[in-house]
């Protein structure tokens, strides 16, 4: 809906593009791996199983407050997964170059911000190392962009 109220009323044309820019790759640091295989992991929590009384339990969810830091709780979660959740974490894209197929159990503890400040948990490149034996190195590759090809003054009501 929104992007035909955008288009009738400024005449708004777009289109998806990339560019060379920042990206991360998301790869197995040297100490390999600390993940458990799904299955292999903690149970969903009674809590989990409450708010997803379905049964259809994601592969990953965050729950936190930002006063500690934050959680991605993994159930089943493939490295592609995990990959565009860190995307938004970081605000620029991450490439699974792990090379681990498999989908996987894991508790992410992280926090976003003031790295100074006492009693939280580690931000997240250092989480990701220390707690999941991953890493993101610093690469150029495409992002992607929306490109505004065409835009007027909105019309009149």
């Amino acid at each position: 809906m929104m992007q035909e109220m955008l288009s009738d009323r400024f005449k708004l044309k777009v289109h998806l593009g990339t560019k060379q820019g920042t990206v991360y790759a998301l790869q197995v640091a040297k100490q390999g791996p600390k993940l458990l295989n799904a299955g292999k992991g903690a149970a969903p929590t009674p809590e989990e199983m409450k708010i997803y009384a379905d049964g259809k339990i994601p592969p990953l969810d965050s729950r936190g407050d930002g006063r500690l830091g934050y959680e991605l709780i993994a159930h089943g979660c493939s490295m592609k997964e995990l990959a565009e959740s860190v995307s938004g974490l970081m605000h620029a894209p991450v490439v699974d170059k792990t090379g681990l197929t498999g989908t996987y159990d894991f508790t992410l503890q992280y926090h976003e911000g003031d790295k100074e400040a006492p009693n939280k948990w580690p931000p997240v490149p250092v989480a990701l190392q220390e707690q999941l034996g991953l890493k993101l190195q610093t690469e150029k590759g495409p992002v992607p962009l929306l490109v505004i090809d065409y835009i007027e003054k909105p019309s009149a009501n």
